[in-house]
């Protein structure tokens, strides 16, 4: 038996009503319903996720850490993935706690993966670390227009 493929139709909410939502492809919604009719339907509603972008990366590994960190002293010797973990452990550290079989309770220290980050996620974490660099470190990072994206090593002029 094969299932049907799932349409999935994207749209902004525009006001509160919901006449009001602006589909991205209002032709295909439009035909999806004309061939429901008399049929009950199910549709999901949920957020999109803005991913993070590859400048906010380049920002992030190739200005903050390659040119700022890892040529400080204070950071000296340490590879890339170090100081993103100092980082991550500094201001993404929680705990969880996992329930065992037995009943007892287990304390498991964890760090967020800045892979799953959404666009904005990746946004508070960058003024995170920046806010870290300042204050710990006294690291201060330039305007990052001012540096040319070229993969994820940064050069300034």
């Amino acid at each position: 038996m094969s299932k049907d493929p799932q349409l999935w139709h994207y749209g902004t909410v525009i006001h509160d009503d919901w006449k009001t939502i602006e589909f991205d492809k209002p032709f295909w919604l439009r035909n999806e319903i004309g061939s429901k009719i008399g049929k009950r339907i199910r549709m999901l509603i949920e957020e999109v996720k803005i991913e993070k972008t590859p400048p906010q990366l380049a920002l992030y590994f190739g200005v903050i850490i390659k040119v700022y960190c890892m040529a400080n002293e204070q950071f000296g010797g340490w590879t890339e993935r170090e100081i993103d973990d100092y980082f991550r452990q500094r201001l993404r550290w929680y705990e969880k706690t996992i329930v065992l079989k037995d009943g007892t309770h287990h304390i498991q220290p964890c760090v967020d993966d800045i892979r799953l980050y959404s666009k904005d996620q990746m946004t508070k974490y960058l003024n995170d670390v920046l806010d870290l660099l300042a204050q710990d470190h006294e690291i201060f990072i330039e305007d990052p227009h001012l540096f040319k994206l070229n993969k994820y090593v940064q050069d300034t002029e």
